[in-house]
């Protein structure tokens, strides 16, 4: 099978290479887009400020992750010993789509 890629001489299965191939690499080109990215800058919007203090809003009021607890459940389910309690779960559904007292 021969194959060529990005103007490199064709490779057959049985040849074997006894070095990598040399690539040419524009070293003038490389330092005026570093040179020019370091003039860059980038300004937020309002919104997209808004929403970054938001998420860092979120992090800080989310409820706290119990390990130990998600371990248990992990083992539990990988056993085939937890449990679905469909009652249980038919009947906080229907707490939170039927109003208080209905």
């Amino acid at each position: 099978m021969d194959t060529k890629i990005n103007n490199l001489p064709p490779v057959t299965a049985t040849q074997e290479l006894s070095a990598p191939p040399r690539v040419a690499v524009n070293t003038r080109r490389a330092e005026t887009s570093v040179a020019a990215s370091l003039d860059d800058q980038v300004s937020l919007t309002g919104s997209a400020q808004a929403m970054r203090q938001a998420e860092a809003e979120a992090e800080v009021d989310s409820a706290p992750v119990d390990a130990g607890r998600i371990a248990r459940l992990r083992e539990a389910i990988a056993e085939g010993k937890y449990r679905i309690d469909v009652q249980r779960i038919a009947a906080r559904l229907l707490e939170l789509e039927l109003p208080a007292g209905a």
